[in-house]
């Protein structure tokens, strides 16, 4: 839910502009989709996909090629492990992209380098080391690819940007003054705020405004705890709000959990609070430049410009996908077996197994966007998975063109949907995901585009 934006987008959040307003005219009907405009925003409601899912795109079920995989890989995947050509071990993968000439770019924060990769899994070229000097990083945390040969990183916390080309020089380095960025940014902003680069040089933070005060619920309760804003923060740092939203959803946890584990008591202090998968979902993009707000509890999506002006909302009339206990089963079973590969946070389990039941998923999970303009969304399925196991893919005008199944993982390890290590590049999506060891693999999947 929307919390505070200008009057302009208050006027764009009516259900359907009032017939008399002259401002607000139908552009567009069929029984799928309704387009109206109101004070210069365009409203696509949508309350069907455009094509059934025999008719529309698909994912192959197999991945074409996997970059890597173990082979005879005997590390741990962990940190300390480099790339190298006999054991394929990619680790702690923050971005990647399809590059022009077919190599796959990935970016790896723990061994502070981007690979390029041959669709054979053959080693192409590491680009930069440990360190603090020109095409070094501490901790790189975001990447962009500018086609046809330059590669944008940036470092951890508000750390410099630096410009390559693909052969691996730097072609330039920006520091960001942080103490200037804070200084402009809302009071709850920190250091460790996230951020959102955009190619132009900009980015957008997400303040967690924690200074809202939390009413205790009773035990058992979900809230949406903090209220969270997204401030765009330019190249000369002028800020533009993108509005505040209702954070993250949070579950109160029984006190007698608590007092039961001293573990989780410890973990939870001092407000007893554990996240869920409910809360606003943000995406920068850069061709064309464009960010994206996706509340967490409403089925829409809004667009705003690079100046922060709202320009679109994305609607569905569909209604919201319900949790049933085999589904919330099948949510706990997946969560278990991915902490049970990937640490060991002991406080953890009592916390996934005491969890109570949602009553409906969130419409949106994620979103990427492809190389076309086309937004892709993820999203939960009736199937009870207990995961997001599809997409509903939008085209640049916000009509929904179709739903398409999202393939199983090959090593049988449940793929929780992080979107921002997803891509989608012509006929290839590619994504990260893990073995049953932990150790992490890009798989390509071929897009067969029906019609």
């Amino acid at each position: 839910m929307l919390l505070v934006l200008s009057a302009a987008v208050a006027v764009a959040c009516d259900p359907r502009p009032k017939e008399t307003n002259a401002t607000a005219l139908d552009k567009a009907r069929s029984p799928a989709f309704e387009v109206y405009d109101s004070a210069g925003v365009v409203i696509v409601v949508n309350h069907a996909p455009e094509r059934d899912r025999a008719e529309f795109w698909s994912l192959e079920p197999e991945p074409v090629f996997v970059l890597g995989q173990r082979r005879d890989f005997a590390g741990t995947g962990r940190a300390g492990d480099t790339w190298n050509e006999t054991d394929g071990a990619i680790f702690s993968v923050r971005a990647l992209a399809r590059l022009v000439d077919g190599r796959i770019a990935v970016l790896s924060e723990e061994n502070r380098q981007i690979y390029l990769l041959e669709p054979s899994g053959k080693l192409s070229k590491a680009i930069g080391r440990r360190g603090r000097g020109p095409g070094e990083f501490v901790r790189p945390k975001h990447m962009w690819y500018a086609p046809p040969d330059t590669l944008i990183v940036w470092d951890e916390w508000f750390g410099p940007v630096t410009r390559f080309d693909t052969a691996g020089t730097v072609r330039e380095r920006r520091s960001i003054d942080l103490g200037l960025a804070l200084e402009r940014l809302p009071d709850q902003a920190s250091v460790e705020s996230p951020i959102f680069p955009l190619p132009d040089g900009s980015f957008v933070v997400k303040v967690d405004l924690r200074n809202r005060p939390l009413e205790r619920p009773p035990d058992n309760t979900f809230v949406r705890y903090p209220a969270v804003e997204y401030v765009r923060l330019d190249a000369r740092y002028d800020t533009v709000s993108l509005g505040i939203w209702e954070g993250r959803e949070q579950w109160v946890v029984p006190e007698s959990l608590g007092k039961a584990s001293a573990a989780v008591k410890i973990a939870l202090e001092p407000d007893y609070l554990h996240g869920t998968f409910l809360n606003s979902v943000f995406l920068a993009v850069g061709r064309p430049v464009s960010m994206f707000v996706a509340p967490g509890a409403t089925n829409e999506i809004r667009q705003f410009s690079l100046e922060g002006t709202l320009v679109r909302i994305i609607r569905r009339t569909t209604p919201r996908v319900s949790v049933t206990e085999r589904a919330h089963r099948a949510w706990r079973e997946n969560e278990l077996r991915v902490l049970d590969v990937i640490n060991d946070w002991d406080w953890y389990s009592p916390l996934v197994n005491a969890m109570p039941r949602w009553e409906s998923y969130p419409p949106i999970h994620g979103m990427v966007m492809d190389a076309e303009g086309r937004l892709w969304v993820r999203e939960w399925s009736e199937r009870e998975t207990g995961v997001p196991d599809q997409w509903s893919v939008f085209g640049p005008d916000g009509r929904w063109l179709g739903v398409l199944d999202d393939p199983p993982s090959p090593t049988g390890m449940p793929d929780l949907g992080r979107c921002s290590l997803c891509s989608i590049e012509g006929d290839l999506f590619l994504r990260v995901r893990m073995d049953d060891l932990g150790v992490e693999r890009v798989e390509a999947y071929r897009i067969r585009r029906n019609g």
